[in-house]
């Protein structure tokens, strides 16, 4: 987790913008620990992850708070990219503090008060795989497979048909891939134009555009372990599964 970022750019282009980067927490001692990790001690124990007394998703959320107030204040565009591993641990009870103030934070994102509110992507790479319970029951490895995606996406930046594309697509497989695109088409202002088949277009099929209800996990590249329908144990019962389900 720990990544010296500038050092890693640095040189690597002419060309550099104002960029924030949400991670110099994790190289501070009291959290990295040099490197001396365990189940109890580090960024995946049992042990309450703190900086100098304050927890370290509370510095985040407070820098993100921050963060969208200033851009927003001067109407400046803004992304930012936030990553919490509160996850990355057996009892589940360090993610469960972070709650409240994510809670108050999606609050204040989704406010009135906001002249750009922010377009949020909630996403995780992966579902719950910690202890036998996840590797070694059905629902644990379905768990595994489903990472959350949660979309928040302000109306005034939706028209009717895309609010309805939106809702459509809830019900069907997406990938990061997806993901990508959909930032993508926002940043470059690409949402509204039509997908061509040019292989140097940069407009491709995203979040916003309706997916294929053929989709499955050979077609969208998903190897046969992380596949939620594959045939290692895990089946599907029908009568769990509604009449437009796949």
């Amino acid at each position: 987790m720990c990544v010296d970022y500038i050092g890693d750019y640095w040189g690597r282009t002419s060309e550099y913008h104002v960029d924030h980067e949400s991670i110099i927490w994790s190289c501070h001692p009291e959290y990295d620990l040099n490197g001396q990790w365990s189940d109890v001690v580090g960024p995946y124990g049992v042990k309450r992850r703190c900086i100098d007394g304050k927890y370290v998703h509370t510095y985040q959320i407070d820098y993100v708070k921050d963060f969208v107030q200033k851009h927003d204040s001067n109407y400046l565009p803004y992304f930012s990219f936030i990553s919490f591993i509160e996850g990355h641990e057996l009892s589940m009870q360090i993610l469960g503090m972070v709650d409240n103030e994510l809670n108050l934070l999606i609050q204040y994102l989704t406010s009135s008060n906001l002249n750009q509110p922010p377009i949020i992507l909630i996403v995780a790479d992966h579902g719950l795989h910690y202890g036998p319970m996840w590797s070694d029951t059905t629902a644990g490895k379905m768990e595994a497979r489903l990472p959350v995606l949660i979309t928040i996406i302000p109306n005034q930046y939706l028209t009717e048909s895309s609010k309805q594309i939106l809702i459509q697509n809830r019900n069907f497989l997406v990938t990061p891939r997806d993901i990508y695109w959909t930032l993508y088409n926002i940043a470059t202002n690409l949402v509204s134009e039509p997908i061509t088949s040019t292989i140097n277009d940069l407009r491709r099929q995203s979040l916003f555009d309706p997916l294929s209800t053929e989709r499955d996990c050979v077609t969208e590249g998903i190897p046969q372990h992380m596949c939620a329908c594959s045939l290692d144990g895990i089946t599907i019962n029908p009568a769990l599964v509604g009449k437009n389900g796949k």
